[in-house]
């Protein structure tokens, strides 16, 4: 079996839990925070001291699970890591749980990215660290970074600092064990993620910069037209017979340019960076600097770099001055790095459909529970149309409809750009709309506590989707509860399953609408590759009507076109583990 060295061995951190343990923690939590937990979120609980992945429906208290979960764990020779997908969240966490973990006894901490190493070395030490998942992946890399750096110090200055006291780098890792890892929305930071491995930079190794052949590729690409010169499949650009030749042609006037690639890829990032990389959607530009939007998150990551010369090829599409490229320090895969833990479990609202890639890469089961309370939650036909400007008009009117009666709406749009169009149609007849997508001023934890409220319409991305709580005041529950629109499909079910979770918590009242049109991105973005998205597109494009239309087939073949992405992605991570892996077997037969 190709990824059975992946399959975990029985852990020695997986024990069965005393009961009596599991009751007096509980009591802990009520005495502390005034709240009694359900049986659902205990049996859950329990589950990841077992080494599952625990499926329980948004709104279920996932942060009390994986705290107690945390807390039955934690002990003097293990510590627990809990990982979250940002700091945010993590720092919500750790802020809502750690007056539990004192009065049981347990040190707790939390990381952040602009902790020095000491601060991280202090952190580790504690019984319990709350911290996003690729900050735990980037201090492991850093610890191995530190351990190959010495073997260039001479072994009598490592003798010499040890007579005199001094520790070595080598003593003291940042990371000092891996013992427990919770993974929070572990869909997300185990399968979503799982495609893009952790990359830790250095500009030690970078050369000289070649702006010259960045600028000339840069000036051809805007002269080549899709089509008739390139096509684009998925991440590759490939030429017509023409444009190759032109690009040879060119090549004449960088011949003397120092280059880090081939000229050739040069001219491929330059027409990426023009024709698949969009402003406000894939990243923003800030105070002149290039920033990453999160596919997944919708948060924007300005220490976040594509490689390849493709970042530098969007720098010079904006007319910024290109960055220097950063050499690979080290790297991993989230499913190499996850595998040194000796217990892995995690939750999320949305496993179903993923136990094969839950047991394929990391050996574990996935076990469902049900709701505390039955869902109210009310699904509306979803509508269809034939152009983003109707239905976007629809949306905006249906917002402040629903609005105007005195219930609290979502408008989820997939960029920034989109929730800013969708701002300024609302804001025509209602100017207390507020927009969340990173780049608003208003702070986002003041702005997800008002979008409760009456009256209250909230345009966002899908920064508002995991682990966004949004408190309903008593009066729009009585009116119906919170309503969702969700503008777009995304590519995964799973997304938009998590979507509709911000709605109708733990037995509240609430109700979603999906609305699709001809050039959404799920379709767009795939109608090269996948004849079906062409399909869905065909017959979109004779609709008319300015209120959508409900078309249950086109329902099912978005599902179905989900499904063959989501297959599609599951095949990319095989291929990605595969790789790998050869190069892990390469590297230690070397060392």
């Amino acid at each position: 079996m190709l990824f059975q060295s992946f399959l975990r061995n029985p852990s020695p951190c997986l024990q069965a839990i005393d009961r009596t343990k599991v009751d007096s923690v509980v009591d802990v939590f009520h005495d502390v925070l005034g709240i009694r937990l359900y049986p659902v979120q205990i049996e859950a609980a329990i589950a990841l001291t077992q080494g599952r992945i625990a499926e329980v429906q948004t709104g279920e208290g996932k942060t009390f699970i994986t705290g107690l979960a945390a807390a039955l764990l934690a002990n003097d020779s293990v510590g627990v890591h809990v990982a979250t997908t940002n700091e945010y969240l993590s720092r919500r966490d750790y802020e809502q749980l750690r007056a539990v973990f004192r009065c049981l006894g347990l040190t707790v901490s939390c990381l952040h990215s602009e902790q020095s190493a000491d601060e991280k070395r202090v952190a580790y030490c504690s019984d319990i660290t709350y911290g996003s998942g690729c900050e735990f992946g980037f201090d492991y890399l850093r610890d191995q970074v530190n351990l190959t750096s010495q073997g260039s110090v001479p072994a009598g200055r490592r003798f010499l600092d040890a007579l005199n006291g001094l520790p070595s780098l080598e003593s003291r890792p940042i990371q000092i064990r891996r013992g427990v890892a919770i993974i929070d929305e572990a869909d997300s930071v185990m399968i979503d993620e799982a495609g893009t491995p952790l990359v830790l930079g250095s500009s030690a190794g970078a050369t000289s910069l070649d702006e010259e052949a960045l600028r000339e590729a840069n000036s051809l690409a805007t002269e080549f037209e899709a089509g008739r010169d390139f096509q684009l499949n998925q991440s590759r650009c490939v030429f017509s017979v023409e444009a190759d030749n032109r690009i040879r042609e060119q090549h004449k006037r960088v011949a003397n340019s120092p280059l880090r690639r081939p000229w050739p890829q040069y001219v491929s990032q330059a027409v990426m960076a023009h024709h698949r990389y969009a402003r406000n959607v894939d990243y923003v530009v800030s105070e002149d600097k290039v920033a990453i939007i999160d596919v997944h998150t919708g948060r924007i990551h300005p220490e976040r770099t594509w490689r390849g010369g493709l970042h530098q090829a969007i720098e010079i599409k904006e007319g910024l001055q290109p960055t220097c490229e950063s050499s690979t320090a080290a790297q991993i895969t989230r499913q190499r790095f996850l595998q040194k833990y000796d217990l892995l479990c995690g939750l999320t609202g949305t496993a179903t459909g993923n136990e094969k890639d839950f047991q394929t890469f990391f050996g574990l089961k996935v076990q469902v529970f049900p709701t505390h309370r039955p869902s109210l939650r009310q699904r509306l036909p979803s509508l269809y149309f034939s152009s983003i400007e109707t239905k976007e008009r629809f949306a905006s009117s249906e917002a402040i409809r629903i609005a105007h009666d005195g219930r609290a709406v979502i408008v989820a749009t997939r960029s920034i750009e989109e929730a800013d169009r969708m701002g300024k149609l609302i804001r025509i007849q209602n100017p207390s709309v507020r927009i969340l997508h990173g780049m608003q001023d208003e702070d986002e934890a003041e702005l997800v506590g008002q979008a409760g409220r009456p009256n209250r319409i909230t345009v966002t991305t899908s920064i508002a989707g995991r682990g966004t709580d949004i408190k309903v005041a008593p009066e729009v529950l009585q009116r119906g509860g919170l309503h969702l629109i969700s503008t777009q499909h995304h590519d995964s079910m799973r997304v938009d399953r998590q979507l509709a979770g911000r709605v109708a918590r733990q037995g509240q009242p609430g109700s979603v609408q999906q609305l699709a049109s001809l050039h959404d991105m799920v379709l767009e973005s795939h109608a090269a590759s996948f004849v079906l998205a062409r399909r869905i597109q065909s017959k979109l494009a004779r609709l008319d009507s300015p209120n959508g239309t409900p078309i249950p087939s086109i329902d099912r073949a978005i599902q179905k076109l989900q499904r063959q992405l989501e297959h599609h992605g599951h095949v990319q991570r095989l291929q990605l583990v595969a790789r790998d892996q050869w190069i892990n077997r390469i590297q230690n037969e070397v060392a």
